[in-house]
């Protein structure tokens, strides 16, 4: 087990995550949440939010930052039919960084973890 797993089943046991599974055997079956063709045909969009995204994209790139979406989704079976999902509304989505949940955590494990190493070890936290 890699230190980022490690340390993200140390959080999840510290926050009672574990307390969902009762023990019963009972599971739970994610699988449609891969599926970029499920996502594609029943994803209703808000059109409230697809506009919202429009114009954060516009602003954020206008001003050199960058966007990044984070889902709980994990990487799809089909990952241009999944980006074709947000084009079909107007959002350039080849703008967007688009990462799911796990992914994102490890990365800002992996970037804390680094930043720690690379601070003076002279200065007290």
């Amino acid at each position: 087990m890699s230190n980022w797993e490690q340390r993200f089943k140390d959080y999840i046991n510290e926050h009672r995550v574990e307390e969902v599974f009762d023990g019963s055997g009972e599971k739970f079956d994610f699988g449609e949440f891969k599926s970029a063709e499920v996502f594609n045909k029943t994803s209703t969009p808000i059109a409230r939010m697809i506009n919202k995204v429009k114009v954060i994209l516009k602003n954020a790139t206008k001003a050199g930052s960058k966007v990044i979406i984070v889902t709980a989704r994990p990487d799809f079976d089909d990952k241009k039919l999944f980006l074709d999902t947000f084009k079909k509304q107007g959002i350039d989505i080849d703008k967007i960084f688009v990462s799911n949940f796990i992914a994102w955590l490890k990365f800002l494990i992996e970037k804390n973890i680094n930043k720690k190493e690379q601070r003076n070890p002279n200065i007290r936290e």
